[in-house]
């Protein structure tokens, strides 16, 4: 080991203790500077200093886009997994060291996404450090220990430790340097998503309107493509005399409400059965058209469900896990239960029209159908 005549050039004290005195000394250095700066400038107009008051802002604005990406950076780091090198080969040291790293990340990502306060975030990586400067103090006397064995001066598990040491001590600098303007940020934020939960709650019931109507007018549009370009009477046929039914509901309804999919599944059962087996052109209307509306009881119901979850996410905080639980809810019933149960309607209106159309019914009774 070479001398050491003075406490910087002591290894350990460096990687440990002078990390927190620099940035102390630069404290110190800011508060004189400023204290110089006022001397120097407090006789000048602010007309004279304007080149200098641009730089000075330009220059800031580079500083905090720097620093916000250097935090977005460290955050992503100690949410995310370590992984060793190829081209490292692991001993039961490094191994150790890199599953104490990864539980140090998984702590970061159970906990810091929950803190919605600065200052708690703050003491939670505070924390962190204290608690991975005695890992390090462990694992640097293990290597003293190992190296006086193997008389190899690098240790690639201290280097590991002494590396996320510094990614802490970044991460605290950082965040002293953006603490600031994340408060001011806060403020303004919650107004923000307050204002836009108010927006959702006065327009949400319009929407609710709007999705009505166009439902209304889509079913309009649907009946009288239907009369106007009748469908094959085979492939309406086809589709609902499948040997397999269960199979091929369970295909439509993938991810499906299981008391949507047995009300589905019977309507289903039942039109099958009315469609290939019942006798008699009037009767198979009769029958058919009371499936249909026991089909739209469903589709209602669906719909009722879709207005509710719509009006209840007005009232949930963004970006919480309740809110991403109603939404993921809100889509499978828009995209797969709804949607499913439109495709059956038509299937089954089809049939409905083809029947009237081949008895030559006028096209006024057939939309009053």
């Amino acid at each position: 080991m070479a001398d050491v005549y003075f406490q910087w050039q002591n290894d350990f004290l460096l990687k440990t203790i002078y990390p927190l005195r620099e940035m102390k000394l630069r404290d110190f250095l800011v508060y004189y500077k400023e204290v110089e700066l006022w001397a120097e400038y407090k006789d000048r107009s602010l007309t004279s200093l304007q080149s200098e008051i641009d730089d000075y802002v330009k220059s800031q604005v580079q500083a905090m886009v720097e620093a916000a990406k250097s935090f977005s950076d460290l955050r992503d780091y100690f949410f995310g997994e370590v992984k060793p090198e190829a081209s490292e080969q692991l001993s039961m040291e490094l191994t150790n060291e890199f599953e104490k790293i990864n539980k140090l990340h998984q702590t970061f990502n159970t906990y810091l996404p929950n803190y919605h306060n600065i200052r708690k975030e703050k003491i939670f990586v505070a924390q962190r450090v204290t608690e991975w400067e005695a890992h390090r103090k462990e694992v640097a006397s293990q290597a003293r220990k190992r190296q006086l064995v193997t008389q190899n001066t690098q240790d690639v598990a201290l280097a590991k430790a002494d590396a996320e040491l510094t990614r802490l001590y970044e991460l605290v600098s950082i965040y002293n340097k953006i603490d600031n303007r994340r408060s001011e940020l806060i403020k303004p934020r919650e107004d923000a998503l307050r204002q836009k939960q108010t927006i959702e709650s006065t327009l949400n019931p319009l929407k609710i309107q709007i999705v009505k109507q166009q439902a209304k007018l889509k079913e309009t549009q649907d009946a009288v493509r239907r009369v106007t370009t009748p469908p094959s009477l085979e492939i309406v046929e086809q589709y609902f005399s499948m040997a397999n039914i269960s199979d091929q509901v369970r295909q439509i309804f993938l991810g499906a409400d299981v008391n949507l999919f047995n009300r589905f599944s019977g309507i289903r059962k039942t039109l099958s059965m009315i469609i290939t087996t019942t006798k008699g052109l009037n009767v198979k209307l009769v029958f058919i058209k009371t499936e249909i509306e026991k089909m739209k009881q469903l589709r209602q119901d669906i719909e009722n469900k879709i207005s509710s979850l719509e009006a209840g996410i007005a009232n949930i905080a963004i970006n919480t896990p309740q809110r991403v639980s109603a939404e993921s809810a809100l889509s499978k019933l828009r995209e797969i239960d709804l949607n499913a149960v439109l495709s059956e309607l038509e299937m089954s209106q089809a049939m409905i029209t083809w029947r009237i159309s081949v008895r030559g019914i006028p096209l006024r009774q057939v939309m009053s159908r």
